[in-house]
């Protein structure tokens, strides 16, 4: 990532563990956003305003799945 940067993640489906070099964070002045689980109805209304196409998230980049 660029400097200032923002890596959002929310959930980690794949497993708890990761392997990361503190020093590319605070090197690069990035922010780590992470959320937990909403009350009900927020997240399936969100769900919903994506499926029928009144929001789009936004997203800069996305990767290959790294697990199989």
């Amino acid at each position: 990532m660029k400097r200032g940067g923002k890596f959002v993640s929310s959930g980690a489906i794949a497993g708890s563990l990761v392997e990361l070099d503190m020093r590319d964070f605070y090197l690069k002045d990035l922010t780590l956003i992470g959320c937990t689980a909403w009350d009900d109805p927020i997240f399936p209304n969100l769900i919903s305003y994506i499926e029928k196409g009144e929001i789009k998230p936004l997203l800069a980049k996305t990767f290959p799945h790294l697990y199989n």
